[in-house]
């Protein structure tokens, strides 16, 4: 069963790129925000399960990464492993700001409003990924030459910067962590809707220092 497995491990990481698009587990089975469906989901699994994968897990941890009176930003992470050869993972980005007088969801729609700013931020985190030679970007020959818009609508708030999460393989594989791309507020300030109230609250709060961040629970220490 040992040899299989590591038979196994390896076709996997022969075919990362696939799993990349697919996933063992396909990430649409996922609905975070449906926890009482995925503890059903995840027993059903467990009872068809067999004995060489076990033994299974099921985790959802919601931490503030930053907070305050007006703006509040929540990075999520939903594991499950319920079949071989590893775990299912997916991230979430909940982002919400006060508005008259009640704390409202931010989704990316709401701070990229134009074709010419969402294209905008795309490239700039393609850009990026290939400056840097991040994941599939930087493999020799590529796997990913082009970055699409649904893929970095996940992000948090960073005091200094709007962070895009990347979902599990979508630009990179097994990792401890979620790769991110931080973006600078000052080179977002002429691309990005200047009337949502999140960037004027979160403004005054940053120079107020009126918020707590807590990336280093949640992240590291950051270089």
């Amino acid at each position: 069963m040992r040899i299989l497995k590591s038979f196994f491990n390896l076709a996997f990481s022969c075919c990362a790129f696939l799993v990349m698009l697919v996933g063992c587990e396909k990430s649409s089975e996922i609905n975070v925000d449906n926890l009482n469906s995925e503890k059903t989901d995840f027993l059903s699994r467990v009872f068809e399960g067999e004995l060489e994968d076990g033994p299974f897990f099921l985790s959802y941890a919601l931490n503030t990464v930053f907070f305050s009176k007006d703006v509040l930003s929540l990075f999520g992470e939903y594991t499950r492993y319920t079949q071989f050869p590893h775990d299912s993972k997916h991230y979430e980005g909940k982002t919400f700001c006060k508005i008259n007088g009640k704390f409202e969801r931010v989704s990316f729609h709401d701070l990229f409003t134009t074709q010419v700013q969402k294209e905008f931020i795309r490239k700039y985190c393609e850009d990026t990924l290939k400056k840097n030679s991040i994941g599939y970007f930087g493999d020799i020959p590529s796997w990913r030459d082009q970055l699409e818009l649904r893929e970095i609508q996940t992000f948090l708030i960073h005091e200094n910067f709007l962070v895009i999460v990347f979902q599990r393989y979508v630009v990179a594989g097994l990792d401890d962590y979620p790769t991110t791309i931080k973006v600078p507020y000052a080179i977002l300030k002429e691309h990005i809707n200047p009337d949502h109230p999140l960037i004027s609250l979160l403004e005054k709060t940053v120079s107020a220092k009126a918020y707590v961040s807590s990336w280093d629970n949640v992240w590291g220490q950051e270089s």
